[in-house]
């Protein structure tokens, strides 16, 4: 150990010390003194790198390897040593383990050949470099003299590997133990190999005995059915041909005693009777009757006759019981047809243009529709196959017989009337407020010398930047005086009270007026004369005026009007404030601010509703 050196160390220099030896008198010349070499020893053996690098290249050490006559000849007795010796050089912390003998465990033998073929060794030969790097001049000449002896010493160092890795596999081949453990490897995986072919077979055998088995039985039971068959059709055709005889002797019977009849309408009776008894009774009870109408003569005919009528009569009653049963119940039941209202049928057909051919459970997702959205259903619900039907039969029914012909009729008018306006643009920024009120006085002073018609004349309201009281600019105004457009929400000067109200015909005592309309529909009130000659106050358009709002705002969209809309949305988004929707009203025809709001309204409530109807069905 370290100790051991350093306590030897001291011991030696004690002893050898030049100026001990120099105060024992002995004449000790410092450049050749012995003592140099005591401290050359100190400084090799002092450290463990230095002390292995000596121990490494030790001239006692013997590298040979046994060859391979010597290793057939005796394998435990030339490789022994051989091990022992080299795991000198063990840098691993466990012991290396020895060969052995012939009675060693394959385990044990498995993990010597393991360890030695992994074998780390901290042999180097450092202390077998040609030149020292100390001695070099300067750094470049030190870095190369140091570079050489790195690579002789990695060379010596493969040279150490590759011994101890030849010496593994010299032992590894040569093994007596190693070859015994791979024939009884081998002897064991032909015999697992025999076991599972055996296995193999047997299955296959047992699997062919039990398909021929089976196919013998299934062939047994085919033959055995095939026989019964057979002996039921000569059974069916023995019994055919009995009952065929034991009916014509019924018949020739019967004939024979000229039907039991005593009269012409009797002999119809009974022959009539006769047959239903043949189709009556099976072979046993025909048999039996034959041998008691042999026996018994009309008497027997007639009593079976009787009692085959009552027979009948019972399941003719019985018959009549359960057909009336299922009517009484049906008073309970559901009448469907009930459920298809005008408005439910209206529904369907929405129903089926919102959800068009293609769609998933296209008609569940209907009928969810109609459930969600129908009336007077009560606890009745729509099914798919409701729905499909009540389709069907509008499509194939006759059309003109149809309650939703007015309807139709009635959008279809009203589309034909829009593309047929003749509107009339009204936009002369030259016209001020008082050359409307001077041609309305003129106007005034020609009707008067002039006879009044039966409808009574509206008053014109002022013109204020080239458009009436309650339109914008570019309002437009059918031929009728009725105006169609959007309503102005700029505030503008209001009429004057003091104009005279013009008188109204009377017809059938109803005042007939022209409708001075605004953008909401708005009519002027009728102003009926009273007996003193005074005009009365007209009356309050309160009650006209929803009427005309609702009328406005139930008018069907058409195509080109949506196509207007959608475009328009999409030119004013919502960043454009609160004036958006006065943009995309002015950019749609004859609509108002109210109907584009409620248009977008019903529209997004049908995509709702469109919505939920599928998320129900999934």
């Amino acid at each position: 150990t370290d100790e051991d050196i350093k306590r030897a160390y001291r011991k030696i220099v004690l002893k050898h010390h030049p100026d001990k030896r120099k105060a024992l008198g002995e004449n000790v010349k410092q450049d050749d003194d012995y003592f140099h070499c005591i401290t050359m020893a100190y400084e090799t053996l002092g450290t463990v790198k230095n002390r292995r690098a000596f121990d490494s290249i030790d001239p006692e050490f013997d590298d040979s390897l046994p060859s391979q006559a010597e290793v057939e000849k005796d394998f435990f007795g030339s490789l022994a040593d051989v091990f022992k010796r080299n795991a000198r050089w063990n840098e691993s912390r466990k012991a290396a383990p020895l060969l052995g003998d012939d009675n060693t465990p394959r385990e044990a033998v498995e993990h010597f050949y393991d360890f030695w073929y992994n074998f780390q060794s901290w042999r180097e030969f450092s202390y077998l470099d040609e030149e020292d790097k100390e001695k070099g001049q300067d750094r470049e000449e030190r870095r190369w003299i140091e570079k050489q002896n790195k690579a002789i010493r990695l060379k010596r160092k493969k040279e150490e590997s590759a011994r101890i890795r030849a010496l593994v596999d010299l032992a590894y081949n040569n093994d007596p133990r190693v070859v015994r453990f791979k024939r009884e490897e081998k002897e064991r995986k032909l015999a697992a190999k025999r076991a599972k072919q055996t296995a193999y077979q047997v299955q296959k055998a047992e699997e062919e005995r039990v398909a021929k088995e089976a196919a013998e039985a299934k062939q047994r039971a085919e033959e055995a059915e095939q026989k019964r068959i057979e002996q039921i059709q000569i059974e069916r055709e023995r019994t055919k041909r009995i009952l065929k005889k034991e009916r014509k002797l019924l018949r020739d019977t019967a004939k024979g005693k000229d039907y039991f009849a005593s009269n012409d309408k009797e002999r119809l009776k009974h022959l009539e009777g006769m047959e239903k008894l043949i189709e009556s009774f099976k072979l046993l009870e025909l048999q039996d009757f034959n041998k008691e109408l042999a026996a018994g003569g009309r008497p027997v005919f007639v009593k079976a006759l009787g009692e085959l009528e009552a027979k009948l009569e019972q399941e003719r009653m019985a018959a009549q019981q359960s057909a009336q049963i299922p009517n009484n119940a049906g008073l309970k039941v559901v009448n469907r047809k009930a459920m298809w209202t005008h408005d439910n049928v209206q529904l369907l057909i929405k129903a089926v243009n919102l959800f068009p051919a293609g769609t998933i459970s296209r008609w569940e997702v209907i009928a969810n529709y109609l459930n969600q959205h129908g009336t007077e259903l009560g606890d009745m619900k729509f099914y798919a196959k409701d729905a499909l039907n009540k389709a069907k039969e509008l499509q194939a029914g006759d059309f003109s017989k149809s309650d939703l012909k007015t309807v139709v009729n009635q959008q279809a008018y009203e589309s034909f009337e829009r593309s047929k306006k003749d509107l009339k643009i009204i936009d002369n920024s030259e016209i001020s407020t008082k050359e409307a009120a001077e041609l309305a006085s003129k106007e005034k002073g020609q009707s008067d010398s002039k006879p009044k018609p039966a409808a009574a004349e509206k008053k014109a309201p002022p013109m204020v930047n080239g458009g009436s009281k309650g339109h914008g600019n570019g309002t437009t105004v059918q031929e009728n005086g009725a105006p169609e457009g959007k309503e102005n929400r700029n505030k503008q000067p209001k009429q004057s009270a003091s104009k005279e109200e013009k008188p109204h015909a009377m017809m059938n005592g109803t005042a007939t007026v022209e409708e001075s309309g605004n953008a909401t529909g708005a009519a002027a009130a009728p102003a009926v004369q009273q007996p003193d000659g005074k005009a009365a106050k007209p009356a309050s358009s309160a009650g006209t005026a929803p009427a005309k709002k609702e009328k406005e705002a139930n008018k069907v969209w058409s195509k080109e009007e949506q196509a207007l809309l959608e475009q328009a949305i999409k030119t004013y988004p919502v960043s454009c404030g609160p004036d958006r929707w006065d943009r995309i009203a002015e950019c749609i025809p004859n609509r108002t601010k109210k109907d584009c709001m409620r248009r977008v309204k019903e529209l997004v409530d049908l995509v709702n509703a469109k919505r939920e109807a599928q998320q129900s069905v999934k």
